[in-house]
């Protein structure tokens, strides 16, 4: 009976670090991308080129994170409005409160991945090799 609960838990967590490497490789590109800074200086540049190819996709990844960051804000002002109806002190308030601060925070998190996705992209389409 324990053997069986901790195989079904070991699954569990092989199945979640599973869905998170899928939302990982979905929603950024930098898997993709190479690292040009270290090697001869032929394969900084192999790297290099290789990395300006992969541009084009930047801003697919780009209009994902908008429209993750406008998902975060409307999620933000309805969790907002929750918060005004609700008593001060009570488990709702608390609850409302909590999700309105995570909300905000993933918020700021989207609109810091966008930055970096556009500098990138315009690193990538101004500087040559």
């Amino acid at each position: 009976m324990q053997a069986d609960h901790s195989s079904r838990l070991i699954q569990f967590f092989q199945l979640l670090g599973l869905l998170a490497l899928i939302f990982w490789r979905w929603a950024t590109p930098f898997w993709r991308f190479r690292d040009a800074s270290f090697g001869t200086p032929e394969q900084r540049s192999a790297n290099y080129r290789h990395n300006r190819a992969q541009r084009a996709i930047l801003p697919c990844y780009t209009l994902k994170w908008l429209i993750i960051a406008a998902f975060m804000l409307t999620v933000l002002q309805v969790y907002s409005a929750m918060l005004g109806q609700a008593m001060e002190g009570s488990a709702a308030y608390f609850c409302a409160a909590l999700f309105c601060v995570s909300s905000g925070i993933a918020f700021s998190f989207a609109c810091v991945v966008i930055a970096i996705l556009l500098a990138s992209y315009f690193f990538f389409t101004q500087i040559k090799d």
